[in-house]
């Protein structure tokens, strides 16, 4: 297993071979991995190889937490080495707030991640990285779903509507006035965290 290169990078848009002892070592990295390496004579990467029997990769990471981060999220099922390093690309931090504080929608703008998914990495690295809000998985069910769909279309985080939504009496209310009152809670609250 390969666990750590060192040496002359060639950098192509998709990943970096990395020049060792005269062999180069073609490494899978993120895109903003690629936009740090771009102009260095000497780079240092941790490495993750994947081996399969029909395929041998490398991915490569500029520090062990984000290959520790990288690990943990492959290690969530259905999760693999390529769609965890698209997650990678929104960086360590969006990430691990993003776990905290159960963004579904965050995971559900990256590429190759559904809604299933997204809920499933909150769930399994919630221990792992720590969480402070729990995951709302029941689907909101008459008015309280017209009302979800258009906070959400509106902009607001899927998860804090949810939560607003366990909050109100929607079904004393009509939808546009539940909705009107949604907006105000949700941007009081947004104005708060700021």
């Amino acid at each position: 297993m390969i666990a750590f290169l060192s040496g002359k990078p060639m950098i192509t848009s998709t990943f970096v071979a990395v020049v060792c002892g005269g062999v180069g070592y073609e490494v899978k990295v993120t895109q903003s991995s690629i936009r740090q390496l771009v102009g260095k004579i000497e780079v240092e990467l941790f490495i993750y190889s994947h081996i399969k029997e029909d395929c041998f990769d490398l991915y490569g990471f500029l520090t062990e937490n984000e290959r520790s981060l990288f690990l943990k999220l492959i290690g969530v099922d259905g999760v693999g080495p390529k769609t965890a390093l698209g997650i990678m690309d929104a960086g360590i931090d969006g990430i691990v707030h993003a776990v905290q504080h159960a963004d579904v929608s965050f995971f559900q703008k990256l590429p190759r991640v559904g809604k299933k998914s997204a809920q499933k990495i909150i769930i399994e690295l919630k221990n792992k990285l720590g969480g402070t809000q729990e995951l709302e998985l029941a689907e909101p069910q008459g008015k309280a779903k017209e009302v979800v769909e258009a906070l959400v279309t509106l902009g607001f985080n899927e998860q804090q509507v949810l939560k607003l939504t366990k909050e109100l009496d929607i079904e004393a209310m009509r939808v546009e006035d539940a909705v009107k009152k949604g907006i105000q809670q949700l941007t009081i609250h947004s104005y708060e965290t700021k």
